[in-house]
């Protein structure tokens, strides 16, 4: 069975007598919610899939044929990246934040009518329902856009069997912390859990067209790659990297942006110390692993490089792995890649607000730095071992 019951009964002990954070409401709310309304959510989400097997025992037939993985450590330009070539919808198809939560095929397929019926009619409930989320998360719009109709993480089909790293968003305790370094847990139990994620992913494929390519966006998957490669051998992969001075700073201003909603953790809090640990092993982890893989499946984009020019990015993309691009996905291409090149992040934060000094990163990743011709400032290289 892929649900981590043993994970999930020491996430709620640990959540209790380990966390060092207020009882604030919302802390107490999400305790409620996935000690209390969750257990009875996935009771009923075990059945509905049991009628999938039922209705639809082929969807294990459906070939996950080249999947396309955007990896590299959040904050480095994967939603970007994920949004704009999720537009060759001819192609490309990705799971949208409503797929994360509705995995049964048969709610799929439910769905996918009600959609076709609306959008006959005008598409008015739709965009009711876009108007309605504008409103509700203006605030959380700041952190990251999340509508139930976008392209979004399919890691979060792993929150279903309480083994994703995500969960340490909401409780960033030592066991949940396991699931960050994916690749490190016993082969068996890696096995059973890619093997959910497979079957989610082939159900999503049984409602789209015969022949598109799974893309999917997962920083998480930055240190599952290997798992991820032994699941899908025809892979292809696109690492994005960011230089680490931005990436160590944006990740923290993101992740105390959501701790602060709910935990208020004091600035000593341990898993602050981890969130700068998880990157550098990101970066190590994910580029041993490639620099031994075939290069033809696999390609290397600097964030830079995308904000600069995501056009000739994508372009290079499409070249690199042999893709064809038809008219009209260029034109959606070049549309949203000169939206996307005139846009300016209201995002302000520097190293020094989370306690680092660019001395400190560089020490850490340094070689990171020279791989990528990253700007490393007027940091003095390291001196020599004796």
């Amino acid at each position: 069975m892929a649900f981590q019951f043993k994970a999930y009964f020491r996430t709620a002990m640990e959540s209790v007598f380990y966390m060092k954070a207020p009882w604030t409401p919302t802390r107490v709310a999400s305790m409620v919610l996935f000690f209390g309304v969750f257990p009875a959510a996935q009771v009923v989400n075990k059945i509905a899939l049991t009628i999938d097997e039922l209705l639809y025992p082929d969807y294990k037939d459906i070939p996950v044929h080249e999947p396309v993985f955007i990896i590299g450590n959040a904050r480095s330009g994967t939603t970007l990246m994920q949004r704009l070539l999720s537009l060759d919808e001819e192609r490309f198809s990705s799971l949208k934040f409503w797929d994360l939560i509705l995995l049964p095929i048969w709610i799929k397929k439910l769905v996918h009518a009600a959609a076709r019926a609306d959008e006959a009619r005008g598409g008015r409930a739709a965009a009711a329902l876009e108007s309605i989320q504008a409103r509700l998360l203006r605030n959380a719009d700041t952190i990251h856009q999340l509508r139930l109709n976008q392209p979004e993480e399919d890691e979060g089909v792993m929150v279903h069997v309480w083994a994703s790293g995500y969960l340490g968003l909401v409780f960033p305790v030592p066991v949940t912390g396991d699931f960050m370094f994916f690749d490190e847990m016993p082969a068996k139990r890696r096995k059973v859990l890619m093997s959910w994620y497979k079957k989610c992913i082939q159900r999503h494929l049984y409602c789209q067209k015969p022949g598109v390519q799974l893309l999917s966006k997962n920083p998480m998957f930055t240190t599952k790659l290997q798992s991820v490669l032994e699941t899908f051998p025809d892979a292809r992969i696109i690492y994005m990297a960011r230089n680490p001075y931005e990436t160590v700073a944006s990740v923290h201003n993101l992740v105390e942006k959501l701790w602060n909603i709910q935990l208020k953790l004091p600035p000593d809090a341990e898993p602050r110390e981890k969130l700068a640990e998880h990157c550098y092993y990101s970066y190590d982890y994910a580029l041993d692993i490639l620099d031994k893989h075939d290069p033809a499946s696999s390609y290397v984009v600097k964030y830079d490089d995308l904000v600069r020019d995501p056009m000739a990015v994508v372009t290079a993309i499409y070249d690199h792995f042999g893709y064809t691009m038809s008219v009209a996905t260029r034109a959606r291409f070049e549309e949203a890649c000169e939206r996307a090149r005139r846009y300016k992040s209201q995002h302000k934060y520097s190293l020094e607000q989370y306690g680092f000094t660019r001395e400190m990163v560089y020490r850490s990743a340094s070689h990171v730095f020279e791989r990528f011709g990253f700007d490393k400032g007027d940091v003095e290289e390291p001196a020599p071992a004796a």
